[in-house]
């Protein structure tokens, strides 16, 4: 084996640690790399540390002469990133190490000039790391042919051109997903990758690009088949929208009443309709995450997420009623938030709230990529923390014109509000009250684990 690609740990300590197993299932990012080196004779495998110790990183290095270690993340786990390079680096200095992932695409240059990567893959990954690994492992170290690339070159940073998206998704091989060390067992699914949608808070778009590509319904139709066969029956849907297309999405519906899974997924509300939401529910579908963002008409035409707030709760509840769970996501503090306005949005919380369904509210938080982040000073927009463990989406890191970071929790506490985050601290409480304390303790099955789930959202 040649390469060996790492998902860093989404936790910090114990508690979440043992709550993340509950809930936390395979990158789909990684699988995808991982399929397309495999197909093309590089052997390669994923070790995902939020399943793993972190010293069976050093032991498939030592076993298997690992000659290149790809590593991921997201901003709130950068440092994780920078720590995991460092460690292998200093243990073994010739392995060459790469970065990819949203925040190694717009980070970059700090990765490259203050810690240990060699490369970084910017945006869409598969291909361009397949070129780069073969560089690498034929020796020839072409480097600037590479597209999507970044590397240092003496003092310089050299950045190559960005390789166009991949236009058909099924030129992409079917990735091999194993549940088996995972608690969750809902298998996760990618059926499309762009975003034709300009919220100014998302960089979707930016990261995958503004057109939206699908895969073709005979391909998810063979990836769900293939994990039938494993026994999985579970599938969770990671797209933003699984609705952006409607001709898609009623192909994708029929073929998913054929295949008798149960499902969760997302969809934009503003294009659901009863009879969709009924074509649902006959294909199995338990729950639907739904993005609100802001319940003030005048802050949803600024942020680029305009909503009918009627149409929106009609379809709420009646998804309620016949048995599909809604979570609605909410985002607190925009740059042009006032009192008035997040009153507006925690009172139609707490009207959706009154169907049944769940509310998720997270801090507003610019990252790279976004309009907000490109034009926060324009917008008044102050990032007041350097510390990219606070980008979690549950910690203010900013200041607009009407609020300071300071006032921010103290106005609107999200942990006290949500009511569909998991609560790592009264998650650890009943897994004390069961005695568990390990991570690994075979007792962590999913009969288990959605009880805890039920448990801690009563």
């Amino acid at each position: 084996m040649s390469v060996l690609l790492i998902q860093p740990p989404f936790y910090t300590n114990k508690a979440e640690e043992l709550a993340m197993k509950t809930i936390h299932h395979p990158s789909i990012g990684l699988a995808c790399i991982e399929a397309v080196l495999n197909k093309n004779d590089v052997a390669a495998r994923i070790i995902d540390l939020n399943i793993k110790p972190w010293e069976y990183v050093f032991q498939e290095i030592q076993k298997n002469n690992i000659k290149i270690v790809g590593i991921t993340g997201y901003t709130f786990i950068a440092s994780k990133m920078v720590d995991i390079s460092k460690k292998i680096k200093k243990e073994f200095p010739n392995i060459i190490i790469v970065g990819g992932g949203v925040h190694a695409s717009y980070y970059y240059k700090e990765l490259l000039t203050k810690h240990s990567f060699d490369f970084i893959i910017r945006f869409e990954g598969e291909f361009p790391f397949l070129h780069l690994c073969n560089e690498i492992l034929n020796s020839t170290h072409n480097y600037r042919s590479v597209k999507n690339l970044a590397f240092k070159d003496g003092l310089e940073i050299i950045k190559t051109g960005i390789d166009e998206a991949i236009e058909n998704l099924d030129n992409l091989p079917q990735i091999n997903i194993d549940l088996s060390e995972y608690p969750n067992k809902a298998v996760p699914i990618q059926v499309s990758r762009g975003c034709p949608y300009q919220c100014i808070y998302c960089s979707s778009s930016a990261y995958w690009g503004k057109k939206i590509r699908y895969r073709s319904i005979d391909s998810i139709k063979e990836e769900i088949i293939k994990n039938k066969q494993k026994g999985y029956t579970t599938f969770s849907f990671i797209d933003d929208q699984l609705n952006a297309s409607e001709n898609h999405f009623l192909q994708l519906m029929n073929m998913l009443i054929d295949t008798n899974i149960v499902w969760y997924g997302a969809c934009v509300v503003n294009k659901l309709r009863k009879e969709h939401l009924d074509l649902l529910k006959k294909s199995k579908c338990q729950g639907l995450n739904i993005g609100i963002e802001s319940a003030d008409s005048n802050i949803q035409k600024i942020i680029g997420k305009e909503i009918n707030l009627e149409h929106a709760y009609d379809i709420i509840k009646y998804a309620q009623k016949i048995g599909i769970k809604i979570v609605c996501g909410f985002i607190l503090f925009h740059h042009c938030d006032t009192n008035e306005s997040l009153k507006k949005t925690i009172e139609f919380s707490k009207k959706i709230q009154g169907t049944g369904a769940r509310a998720r509210f997270t801090y507003n938080t610019p990252f790279q990529g976004t309009y907000q982040y490109k034009k926060k000073k324009d917008l008044g927009i102050e990032i007041v923390s350097d510390n990219f463990d606070d980008f979690d989406l549950s910690n203010p890191v900013i200041n607009t014109r009407y609020f300071k970071k300071s006032e921010m929790r103290s106005v609107f506490d999200i942990s006290d509000m949500n009511t569909s985050e998991v609560n790592f601290s009264k998650i650890q409480t009943i897994l004390q009250d069961h005695n568990i304390t390990n991570p690994n303790d075979p007792r962590l099955n999913v009969e288990f684990i959605q009880k805890i789930i039920l448990d801690h959202l009563k």
